[in-house]
């Protein structure tokens, strides 16, 4: 151990020696060195031989040390901290740094749910760009945030997100929430329409945009359709156009012409069709 006078003549390197084996450093002394830094009391923080609990609180209590931006971050991510010293730093750091925090495995359970509680806070005040790269890189507890959104970015960007799962996209064309934006977006998701219970659910939502019904009716089969015309709150539209598919599927079955009603189903779809293309 280096004794403690001989600190202040030491050159750099050996003075980061000294604090990759030292568990109580002697930060006055080494505050007296004419090269001192904020960097070498992170490089202590981060250093792999484990911080003794004194030394993180006595780094958190130092009035001066805690001006730094760096050393509340290593202070709030120090493997030893006490969880309420990294709970009580959560408020003072940028959340893209909060972000890549809740990738440390050994993060305590109290001090990862304050980091998401607080992202999840402040996400309306994010600018566009930053809602969307959060939600690509999502964990699993943000996402359960993420698919309430009703911006059609975010919405598009956490269908992507790996962690977003088959469960997720069936809440989101089942909650009653979801709004024509929303499901337009999933309706769009070639992905995720793959999977037969989230087509049905579209088919059921009163707020899924018209245009798509008839195109996710033709893909179901017979039992599915008829499935569908026994749930009780089926929108009037939607229930029409499954008995169309079916009347056409058994005209072509036998041969009949059907019903001038496809004419009726056509002029409904029209508008919001020319709609689309014009946008």
């Amino acid at each position: 151990m280096v004794e403690l006078p001989h600190l202040p003549t030491l050159d750099e390197g050996q003075i980061l020696k000294y604090l990759l084996t030292e568990d109580q450093p002697d930060w006055s002394s080494l505050q007296a060195h004419q090269g001192f830094n904020e960097k070498w009391v992170v490089f202590f923080l981060k250093r792999s031989r484990p911080v003794p609990r004194a030394a993180v609180e006595e780094i958190y209590y130092h009035r001066i040390f805690r001006k730094h931006y760096q050393v509340n971050l290593h202070l709030m991510r120090c493997r030893t901290a006490p969880p309420h010293v990294s709970v009580s730093l959560v408020h003072s750091l940028r959340w893209v740094d909060l972000f890549w925090s809740l990738r440390l495995p050994y993060l305590p359970g109290g001090v990862r749910q304050k980091i998401e509680a607080f992202i999840v806070e402040i996400f309306p005040r994010l600018a566009m760009g930053e809602k969307v790269s959060l939600a690509k890189q999502a964990s699993r507890p943000l996402i359960r945030h993420l698919r309430l959104c009703k911006e059609p970015r975010v919405v598009e960007a956490v269908l992507g997100n790996y962690f977003f799962t088959f469960e997720d996209a069936v809440f989101m064309a089942n909650f009653p929430e979801s709004s024509a934006i929303v499901l337009d977006v999933l309706a769009r998701n070639k992905k995720w329409l793959r999977y037969k219970e989230v087509r049905l659910a579209l088919m059921r939502h009163e707020n899924t945009p018209k245009a798509y019904l008839l195109p996710l009716g033709k893909t179901l089969k017979d039992h599915n359709l008829r499935e569908l015309l026994r749930h009780p709150k089926l929108p009037l539209f939607t229930r029409r156009l499954i008995h169309r598919i079916l009347e056409e599927r058994f005209c072509i079955m036998t041969g009949q012409e059907p019903t001038d009603e496809a004419e009726v189903i056509a002029d409904n779809l029209a508008p919001e069709r020319n709609q689309r293309s014009e946008s």
